[in-house]
């Protein structure tokens, strides 16, 4: 296998044996694999896993001002604790009347990455919060209300160090430590997140997902790349 690096005018070519690496990473079965996954392979390897018995999913949600409420996609229904009807109706901001009622209400156990080029230092956290799910919504909304409203936390998004959303909880005295990232491309702000009903699973896969991710090593792009091609 060839693998083909350009760097400004320079280009270089490498010869890697794929025999080398674990062939095995079309799908996700344990940690241990995830050490093989890039930024732009884990959106479709990881975004629905199964590991020691139990649903992980990655994702990211984009932080939103506007809204007053933690917005999820129904997918995330599968890995929801404490799970009940949503009561939520969700209204359109702009150019519409329309009203989606909310599918699904429950807890989210998840780990939030922290993936901030600008913060290579830093780390991520453990966080879970009550989230509605609503069929037909485009992706995953973080709302920084509650936790600037309610948590005292406060909401740093800057070009270099840490951004995101840090304070100390009132009543339990834990730490608040959400990292955000900046997307060039969607001109948002997002949050990694990898959830599962166990929390103790979601924060051990998103250390290891963190990890191979901020990695980016010309292994795990070339691995990751060949599993990919099988796939197709």
């Amino acid at each position: 296998m060839s693998l083909r690096v350009q760097s400004g005018g320079h280009e270089m070519h490498f010869d890697v044996d794929a025999t080398v690496y674990a062939a095995h990473v079309s799908q996700i079965k344990t940690i241990d694999d995830l050490k093989y996954v890039t930024k732009d392979t884990a959106p479709d390897l990881c975004s629905r896993m199964v590991i020691e018995g139990e649903i992980v999913m990655y994702g990211t949600q984009t932080l939103d001002s506007g809204c007053n409420a933690q917005l999820g996609q129904v997918r995330l229904n599968e890995v929801l604790t404490g799970i009940r009807d949503s009561n939520t109706c969700v209204r359109t901001a702009v150019g519409s009347d329309s009203v989606f009622p909310g599918d699904k209400h429950g807890v989210m156990n998840m780990y939030t990455l922290n993936l901030n080029p600008e913060d290579p230092s830093g780390a991520g956290s453990t966080v879970n919060h009550a989230i509605d799910t609503v069929k037909g919504l485009n992706g995953d909304l973080f709302s920084m209300s509650n936790y600037y409203d309610e948590l005292q936390c406060d909401i740093e998004l800057k070009h270099h160090g840490f951004s995101g959303i840090t304070g100390t909880h009132p009543k339990t005295g834990d730490k608040i430590r959400i990292p955000a990232r900046y997307d060039y491309a969607k001109r948002a702000w997002l949050v990694d997140y990898v959830v599962c009903r166990n929390p103790a699973i979601a924060e051990r896969v998103g250390l290891a997902l963190e990890a191979a991710m901020s990695r980016q090593t010309i292994a795990n792009m070339v691995t990751a790349e060949s599993a990919m091609t099988g796939r197709q």
